[in-house]
């Protein structure tokens, strides 16, 4: 399937954690993935994980310190949490939809 001049744009600005996030999301989420791209948006939507995650990480690297948070633990926790958050999404066969609490 060819690529829309913003998706292309878009792939050739993916950094470390989107390259990552496309890789997880490609093993672990490929239902997702499939649709992302049927509609033509799977590159934006990577890029924008990848930016949300290093906009959460550089706010809780600045707020946990407030908190009491040695600075370099409030970096790792900041980066746990981001990764978690937006890159290395659950799996299809743990939470089939996302934003859904998975059962217990």
């Amino acid at each position: 399937m060819k690529l829309s001049k913003a998706e292309e744009e878009a792939k050739k600005k993916l950094g470390p954690w989107g390259l990552l996030a496309e890789k997880h999301w490609r093993e672990h989420r490929p239902n997702m993935v499939r649709e992302l791209e049927k509609r033509g948006i799977l590159y934006r939507s990577l890029l924008r994980a990848e930016k949300n995650a290093e906009n959460m990480c550089i706010q809780l690297t600045n707020e946990l310190p407030k908190k009491g948070v040695p600075s370099g633990l409030a970096a790792a926790m900041a980066r746990s949490q981001a990764l978690r958050e937006y890159i290395l999404l659950p799996s299809e066969e743990d939470v089939p939809k996302l934003g859904e609490r998975p059962e217990r």
